[in-house]
């Protein structure tokens, strides 16, 4: 028989390894798998725990995928014992580009649960490239315009956010979960960013789309079919002034809000017919 007995009771198996010692091997193995199994399911407990205490305004659609505001990620983290802690505060750092030089701030924060269980660092960021704090009516803002204070809160507020979403596991959850965890999902606002402003996804895109689809072809056929000419009758149509400032408009209609959709259409609508009645009559064919 190949092996060694190793001076041990038992059965003495291939390799040199005692029954003994083989079975006792397999236990281990089968403790580290129910040990998995435990933590996997903790694991979701506390994803459905965090995700229950928020509601539907504590979450946007980013494309299809829910994310967890830091309002949200907050009122998880203060109902269970979590820590959250700063490590580093925010540091600026400058940066060069083509479109020129830049800043960056950087933070970094710590989440923990209290006891001991486990922590993870995250890194919070912000820059003055940001486009909600460096843009206005499209244009970028010079660096002296930027307000820095805002910028040292977005970064303090990402990585607290940051570290929260990663301890609890939140990060990478799909629609199907969070709305079985009780989380309406149809009411969930989306956002896109144009330079210009920030603009909520449609309530009802279908109808809205349908709006700004009609709107286009109606100053189509004003002006001949020429997309320029109805790019600038959109543009002055959407015009607006404020505080004694004028405003440019928009030329292309999938920048228009369902409002605006609602607002303007019945309005081209009024000069469509006004036009139209001002056109010869076709004269009939033989």
């Amino acid at each position: 028989m190949n092996g060694t007995d190793n001076g041990e009771t038992g059965v003495v198996l291939s390799g040199g390894l005692p029954e003994s010692r083989r079975q006792s091997l397999t236990e281990q193995i089968q403790d580290v798998l129910d040990a998995s199994m435990r933590m996997a399911e903790l694991q979701r407990r506390i994803v459905e725990t965090a995700v229950r205490i928020t509601n539907h305004q504590d979450w946007t659609n980013l494309g299809g995928k829910p994310y967890l505001c830091e309002a949200g990620a907050m009122k998880a983290a203060s109902v269970l014992p979590v820590e959250i802690y700063c490590i580093e505060k925010p540091t600026k750092t400058w940066a060069d580009d083509e479109n020129g030089r830049y800043y960056i701030y950087a933070c970094e924060y710590g989440a923990k649960w209290k006891g001991g269980l486990g922590a993870v660092t995250a890194t919070g960021t912000a820059s003055s490239r940001d486009k909600f704090f460096s843009m206005k009516n499209g244009e970028r803002l010079p660096l002296s315009e930027i307000d820095e204070t805002n910028l040292i809160k977005k970064c303090a507020t990402n990585g607290r956010h940051n570290a929260i979403v990663r301890l609890l596991g939140l990060q990478n959850l799909t629609m199907e979960e969070v709305k079985s965890f009780g989380i309406d999902t149809a009411q969930l606002k989306g956002t896109a960013y144009d330079g210009k402003k920030e603009q909520k996804q449609d309530e009802n895109p279908e109808q809205a789309n349908s709006g700004r689809d009609e709107i286009w072809k109606l100053l189509m056929e004003m002006n001949n079919g020429d997309a320029k000419a109805a790019g600038d009758d959109l543009e002055k149509l959407t015009a607006w002034e404020k505080d004694g400032q004028a405003h440019n408009g928009k030329r292309d209609v999938k920048w228009l809000t369902a409002k605006q959709v609602d607002w303007k259409l019945s309005e081209v609508k009024k000069r469509h017919a006004a036009w139209k009645a001002k056109q010869p009559a076709q004269q009939p064919t033989t």
